[in-house]
């Protein structure tokens, strides 16, 4: 079991347009409504077999936050060591199975 490919990239592309409209909220208002997108995503489609897919969407939710914090300003800049300084404060949820469709003998 996996996500269809046509719908994984709607959800990548749903997240990377959420990150792009909503760039001047606080990163604090950010974070919790890219995690409450995130955790949705995984309860609906994070069944064994499908955590590949999980984690695709987590890692390209990062990247796309990452590149439209950068774009919040002219002058400061957005390193990838302070994301990831702003990754510790504000961790992204890690992928995982909700539902066991098949036990392991």
């Amino acid at each position: 079991m996996k996500t269809r490919k046509a719908r994984l990239r709607r959800a990548i592309k749903a997240v990377a347009d959420f990150c792009r409209r909503h760039r001047h909220w606080p990163v604090k208002d950010q974070h919790a409504a890219l995690t409450r997108r995130i955790v949705g995503h995984s309860n609906y489609f994070g069944v064994n077999g499908n955590i590949r897919g999980l984690e695709l969407l987590i890692r390209e939710a990062g990247w796309a936050w990452h590149k439209w914090l950068c774009r919040r300003s002219q002058r400061a800049h957005l390193n990838w060591q302070r994301f990831r300084d702003l990754l510790r404060e504000y961790p992204l949820p890690r992928p995982r199975t909700r539902v066991q469709i098949w036990a392991s003998p």
